[in-house]
This record gives C-alpha cells, structure tokens and sequence, in this order.
C-alpha cells in the first residue's frame, strides 16, 4: 500500500516530513511536489490535476491519500473519480465548492506580494494567481456520495475559512468522521520592521478570535494555564516599557512577550526597546519570549528562560543556519522549564567558498562549480576566493550554472600580479613595480619581501 501526502498552495514537498518521521509506514510515503508535476505546463489546476492522476495511475496497488488545503482538494477530486483506487482519504482544511470571494481575495492580495515570497514553493507569483483563478467554479456537491473509502477530516477549531466545509464534508460522505485541532491561542508582538501604526497591515485583516495583538501599552491576558504579559511596537523606533511591570498572581504561570534588543551596548541598539536580562529576571516571570534578533539563541538549562527563538525561515544570505521555533514546557507546580528547538525551514542559506589560485580560465570556473556536490535542502551562495589569473565575469556566469540552488556568486578574488613582468611595464605601474622589485633583490631579508610583495598588490589595485 503506498501513502501519498499533497501540500497545499504556498508550501512545498518537505512541509510533510515531520509527519511521516512520526509514523510507521515511512517506507512506504511519498510526499508529492505539485510544482514540480506541472514543470514547464501552464499552471492551472485542470493541468495540474491531470499530472496527479497520471501519477496514481501508474502505482500498481491501492493508495491512502492525504491531502491539506489545495493538495486536498486534489485528493477528494481523485477519490471522487477513482474511488475503487483510493484505500483511506485524509483532508485538512479542504474544501469541496471553492470559496470564491476568497480566491479573489488571495489572489488581490497576491498581486501586491513580492516575487520572493514564493520562491521557496516552487511556484511563481504568477502561478499562483493564475492555479487560484482557474480553481473558482470547481464544485464536488453533487459528486461526494461517490467517495466509498473511510475519510477523515481534521480541521482547526478556529480555522473559520475551512471550518464549515470540514464538517459538512464529515456529514455527506458515508465512511466519514470529523476531528477539530485542538484551540490554540495565539499571541503576536509588533516589532520595529511591523510596528502596530495607522496604515499596519495588523488593521487590515479580520484577526480569528484566538488571536491577540499587542500594542505600546503593557497587557495582561488571562488564560487558565498562564497569565501573558505583553507589549509591542507603536512606532520604528521605541524605548523601554518593562522596568516597572508587576506581576500581579505569582501562584500562577507567568510568560511576557515582546520586542527587543536585549544587553545591547551601542547607541542602535538602545532604539528598539533596549533589554537588560539581569533586570528582566528579577522581574520573575517564568518564561520571557523576545523578537527582534533573528538568530535563535537562547541556552536550555534551568533558570536560562529569556529566549530569542529566532526567525521561521531565512531572509536571505545574512541569516544562515538553521530556523524553527521554541517548544517548551513549564511544570505547574515547581514552575521547572524545558525547552526545545525545532527545525521548520527545510531550506537553509548557506555559504561556499571556492578557491581559484588553480583555475586557469572562467570556463574552468564553471565546469569547477558545476561538479560541486550540494545539499539539495539548502540555498547557497558561492564565494569566489584567491588570486586569479583571468577575468570574472559574474553576469556571464551565473546563466550558465547548471544547479539550480546556487542562488548567488560573490567575487571577492584578486588579480594574480607578476612583479617582474608588471616592472618591464612603460607606465605608472612600471615604475612603481620596478622600484620595489630592485628593494626586494638588494638584500631585503624575507619578512622585508613579503611586506614589499604585498605593498605590490596593494599598488596594483589602487593603480587598476
């Protein structure tokens, strides 16, 4: 029996892998890209479902589909027209009559989102808007009596978007059972990048009910596990607010949010909500979680709770290594803390050098490039380095590599100068190089020639 599992729209193969290390069939899943069953066709979803049926078509047994969002959506699809094939249907937040005020929604929204947001799914800006235009008049109403597998569907409690459709879902098809997510309450602090302001993109949306906001103004949210204290950004740039917090139960679990620089020590850093953790300790909240640097850091030992979990996915080259988030746990009764970082972004950046003191000519530099053995769950930037004997043309380069994760080149090679030859030279250069070459051979000891010798190249690259 073979287990397909279908991402939705935004997301890519390796969004699943969590879930099948946590399961026994590991061998036999298969976690389906839908970019890439659609590579080089246009991008609709009558393209793109056709390329998953010719896909199960060609698995010589049954199969168990899992399908979330959009990959859902192809999975009641199939399971509606193949039903002696499928074995067992899971869908998370699918819908079986497209929503169309939401599609146009996204789709609006889409329009105005930068190229870069959809890099790591494969799918273009343009794929996008147009996958979600060809997918509004798509209705599987009068077709759900014909799905005969076992079905469940799962769904968040506060996912209003699915929600409905879920347990309807649940109530037409016959071997079927609906099963919520759990509530989850979610709390957010603006930063300097996002603070909470008139034109915020914060006041743009209709926020679900388990989700709160925090503003300038210190808030204490009251929950039946803990008590969240929290405050965020009104403006770019902002001063401390935390000094004077009080704890108001400390019977109970107390965790503060926000946004800061925490023991920075230049003029910057005091900018954003400047942090001072011996302070922010006697302040004796149980867990302090802080946005702002990146880079995850924090230490798991105990009494070590002010954590920067660090951002979910890269940026760019300037955040390399790996991005996830925090889970923890804190004992109700002797408040103990255990926490746990978590990888989420299945591509990292990362860098590379190569080195061209051996490289003859920009062909070789390619071919050199080429052959490097890569990571294919990681984005790199290669760093040309040494001294060169040929010119760098990055522009001509960069078309001709052949592996597609190599996102960046950076030049930071040098000429390779020859002092004898450059002093024969009948110009500014010459003469430069010819007074050093006669110091190097009239007894300079080596120390001497090795600082003349760099004298040399520096010349040469303030004379080019």
């Amino acid at each position: 029996m073979k287990y397909l599992y279908l991402h939705g729209l935004g997301q890519n193969a390796g969004s699943w892998n969590k879930v099948i290390e946590a399961t026994e069939v590991l061998d036999h899943s298969v976690c389906l890209d839908l970019s890439e069953m659609v590579k080089g066709k246009a991008v609709t979803y009558s393209t793109l479902y056709s390329a998953f049926v010719e896909l199960c078509d060609a698995e010589n047994e049954e199969i168990i589909l899992c399908g979330l969002s959009l990959g859902g959506v192809l999975a009641l699809n199939y399971a509606i027209d193949y039903p002696q094939k499928v074995k067992a249907l899971v869908l998370i937040a699918a819908q079986y009559k497209m929503p169309k005020r939401l599609l146009k929604l996204q789709n609006a929204l889409f329009r105005f989102m930068p190229q870069s947001m959809f890099q790591q799914t494969g799918f273009g800006k343009l794929d996008f808007i147009s996958l979600c235009d060809s997918m509004v008049e798509l209705d599987f109403s009068g077709s759900l009596n014909q799905v005969s597998c076992p079905v469940l569907v799962v769904c968040g409690e506060k996912d209003k978007a699915n929600k409905r459709a879920s347990i309807e879902l649940a109530d037409i098809m016959k071997h079927s059972q609906f099963k919520e997510i759990p509530e989850t309450q979610i709390f957010i602090t603006p930063g300097n990048h996002d603070p909470y302001i008139k034109n915020s993109f914060y006041k743009q949306y209709k926020w679900c009910q388990n989700v709160h906001i925090f503003t300038q103004e210190l808030e204490v949210i009251h929950t039946k596990e803990a008590d969240i204290y929290g405050y965020g950004f009104n403006d770019f740039y902002m001063p401390n607010n935390y000094e004077n917090i009080q704890i108001e139960n400390k019977n109970k679990i107390n965790i503060l949010i926000t946004h800061g620089s925490l023991d920075g020590g230049n003029d910057e850093n005091r900018k954003y909500n400047p942090l001072i953790s011996a302070k922010l300790k006697t302040l004796g909240f149980d867990y302090v979680a802080l946005g702002h640097i990146h880079k995850a850091s924090y230490k798991d030992y105990e009494n070590q709770n002010i954590v920067y979990p660090g951002s979910l996915i890269s940026l760019g080259f300037d955040e390399l290594g790996p991005r996830g988030f925090i889970e923890g746990q804190i004992n109700e009764q002797t408040k103990g803390l255990s926490i746990k970082f978590i990888e989420a972004e299945e591509k990292t950046f990362t860098e590379k050098e190569i080195n061209v003191d051996n490289i003859a000519s920009q062909e070789e530099l390619i071919e050199e490039i080429n052959n490097l053995i890569l990571d294919d769950n990681k984005y790199y930037k290669i760093i040309l380095t040494g001294q060169r004997n040929f010119e760098i043309n990055l522009l001509e380069t960069k078309p001709l590599i052949t592996k597609e994760n190599i996102i960046k080149l950076k030049d930071c090679t040098k000429i390779k100068y020859n002092i004898e030859e450059t002093s024969k030279q009948v110009s500014l250069k010459g003469l430069f190089a010819k007074k050093l070459l006669e110091k190097i051979k009239n007894g300079a000891t080596p120390e001497q020639q090795e600082k003349l010798l760099q004298a040399f190249e520096i010349g040469m690259d303030i004379l080019k």
